[in-house]
């Protein structure tokens, strides 16, 4: 009997051992990760900027290069290859992001275990594959995952640096921040971190003269490359980024939010669809917890002074993680209201993860264990009802439903009338579903014919034609009058957000003086209303 006490004895203790491993902890995190980011993945259709990072790879590489989308080349780069061998369905599209994404969890976790320890690092790889916001970008065709994964390798060689000078470090340093910065423009807020950090903390270390020279020229180069591209490009990018409005207090509030729930607008890149103000109770209690626990994080604490294994202080630590937080949200806010606004939420995902080490750090520090478990469920409670939010956020007429309604109801010889003209990328993505480079030579000016750009051209018996917000009425009246003498019916896509009322009235009005509005269909998700019109 004595023996078989002792089997069961070693046997439960090796059970347990095996939940206590961080190796089999990480293991399960990562499976949750990868569960919750192919969920749904092709529940929702592709939003208009997912469409256009797809246009880009039926672009040869001249045009691509060249193209005004280039200030941050590496994604489209990559997913142009990425589609050249496994095609541009949904699923493979998004999948790019979701690898890079999955890829994020892991680093996460290693840059964290350099500072905190494998405790801190395994909480708050849990909660970024947990976190609703990192979630919803892994699910897009958008370059957002890359970006964070090349700015957590950036800090995870700048922490490593700070220990070890080898040569092989900063080459790799060099090259990865050169890639960052051509993945997104943000990327340079890491680089200012870094930098800010080192000269606050460079009486306390080690004073290295080559660290510093390596992080000068850095700042000096990414300034220049940032200078070239407002040069070569800056009339387009102002032109992209023109919807943007200037930020106030609420603004940073909202930020927040979108780091704990995902915020309350859960489509179009967080400036779309609004989700109603009945199922926001509960995730905005995840945010007030979250807030509870950052500012716990600024207290004095002794057990916050010992160290783990890197040389810094946990001071130093805390720190670090405080000026990745604040520096890019506080210069992009000051940046919006004095120059020009440039604040989204979702250019600060790579500063996210200071945000969530910052939460998991403060866990950790909680009196003892059984609160430290209560709060991790909390969050866990919580977040599963946001989770809901992102997997349903109240509509579904989306981009699939607009052109399926489309199709069904479009007779021979109709004109197919797209309001603005660039909504014509994520309809043409469907439009033509299953053809292999279905958005070939088609951009948010139209099609390309013989190196020209088109906002009207035939395709089969139907004339597609598009209106960009600029145009004038007489333009306007002109062309539907055209339309009208080739005794044309019109299919009318139009966007009421994208066009102003103004614009859209102006387009109703010269329809309704030749047609008969026969059926309309509005889709919310998408913003977007298509009109049949009889002629007369």
């Amino acid at each position: 009997m004595a023996f078989t006490n002792r089997e069961s004895f070693l046997a439960k203790n090796k059970f347990i051992g095996l939940f206590a491993n961080k190796y089999f902890i990480l293991s399960f995190i990562l499976a949750i990760g990868v569960f919750l980011r192919l969920y749904h993945l092709t529940g929702k259709s592709l939003w208009y900027d997912e469409a256009c990072s797809l246009s880009f790879t039926g672009y040869n590489w001249k045009d691509l290069l060249d193209h005004r989308y280039m200030t941050r080349p590496l994604y489209f780069v990559i997913l142009k290859i990425w589609v050249g061998l496994f095609g541009s369905s949904e699923f493979m599209a998004r999948f790019l992001s979701v690898g890079f994404g999955i890829a994020a969890i892991i680093l996460v976790y290693k840059l964290v275990k350099l500072l905190y320890g494998k405790n801190t690092g395994l909480l708050s790889a849990f909660l970024i594959s947990i976190s609703p916001y990192h979630i919803y970008y892994a699910q897009q065709v958008r370059n957002y995952t890359l970006f964070l994964c090349l700015g957590l390798i950036s800090m995870i060689i700048f922490i490593m640096l700070l220990d070890n000078e080898k040569s092989t470090l900063y080459v790799l340093y060099l090259i990865t921040n050169g890639l960052m910065v051509c993945t997104h423009p943000f990327g340079v807020y890491v680089i200012l971190t870094q930098v800010l950090y080192f000269l606050i903390i460079s009486k306390k270390a080690k004073y290295k003269i080559n660290f510093l020279i390596t992080q000068t020229l850095l700042v000096f180069f990414s300034l220049l490359f940032l200078m070239w591209l407002n040069k070569r490009v800056g009339n387009s990018i102002n032109n992209e980024i023109a919807y943007i409005t200037t930020p106030n207090f609420k603004s940073l509030l909202e930020t927040f939010e979108v780091f704990s729930y995902g915020g309350y607008r859960q489509a179009h890149g967080g400036i779309g669809f609004q989700t109603g103000a009945n199922r926001l109770l509960i995730p905005r209690i995840l945010t007030v917890f979250f807030s509870c626990l950052l500012f716990f994080l600024l207290l004095p604490n002794k057990k916050n002074q010992s160290t783990n294994s890197a040389k810094l202080s946990c001071r130093n630590k805390d720190l670090f993680f405080f000026l990745w937080l604040f520096l890019p949200i506080g210069i992009t806010y000051l940046f919006s209201i004095i120059i020009r606004p440039i604040y989204l939420n979702r250019y600060f995902f790579v500063t996210s993860v200071a945000f969530y080490v910052i939460i998991a750090k403060a866990i950790t520090l909680l009196p003892n264990i059984k609160v430290r478990i209560l709060s991790i469920l909390l969050v866990v409670i919580l977040t599963i009802n946001s989770l809901g939010i992102l997997y349903n956020p109240g509509s579904s007429a989306d981009w699939k439903q607009v052109v399926r309604y489309a199709i069904s109801n479009i007779k021979q010889g109709d004109v197919i009338m797209l309001v603005p003209i660039m909504q014509i990328v994520p309809f043409w993505y469907y439009y033509k579903y299953g053809a292999r480079l279905n958005l070939a030579n088609i951009d948010k000016f139209g099609k390309k014919i013989n190196n020209k750009w088109n906002v009207e051209f035939l395709n089969g018996d139907h004339l597609v034609s598009g209106f960009a917000p600029d145009m004038n009425n007489d333009y306007i009246e002109s062309r539907i009058t055209d339309f009208r003498a080739r005794k044309n019916n019109i299919c009318l896509v139009i966007s009421p957000h994208w066009v102003g009322s103004d614009f859209y009235q102006a387009i109703i009005s010269a329809l309704n003086s030749y047609y008969i509005l026969e059926r309309s269909q509005y889709f919310a998700y998408s913003g977007v209303e298509v009109d049949f019109y009889a002629l007369r």
